[in-house]
Order: structure tokens, then sequence, then C-alpha cells
């Protein structure tokens, strides 16, 4: 998604793509290793992890072929 939103030029126009930046999308985007670990410390065992703000709205025509990408396995 962050690779989209900049080709997009998202990053330059909706500032709540700066929240995805830094130590935060470096957690975010760890699906294994140190999530895994911070959820075994903590004492959880299921988490849900979402599309949100921005999502997809701001991408144009191209929104639905990212969105079949991201959820197709």
């Amino acid at each position: 998604m962050a690779d989209a939103w900049i080709a997009f030029g998202l990053d330059r126009i909706d500032p709540s793509t700066a929240f995805h930046a830094g130590d935060l999308a470096t957690r975010l985007l760890d699906l294994a290793g140190t999530r895994i670990a911070l959820m075994d410390e903590t004492g959880l065992d299921v988490q849900v992890l979402s599309l949100t703000m921005p999502a997809l709205h701001d991408l144009g025509s191209e929104s639905v072929a990212i969105a079949r990408r991201i959820t197709m396995p």
C-alpha cells in the first residue's frame, strides 16, 4: 500500500500517510518476528490486521486492482 500511495502522490496531499512512516512502518510491516514476540510477551493469541486510513479510496481507478492484490492469497 505504501508504494501505491507514493506512486499515486498521495504522500504529498494526504498528511495521514505520515502516520505510516519510520518506526511505526517497520512495526506495521513486521508480520512475524517482533510482532509475534510482543504478542507472546503480552499474552495475545490473535491479532486482526486490517487496512485503515488512508486506504484505497484515494487511489482512483487503481484501487480495485490493488484491493484484489492485497486480499488474494
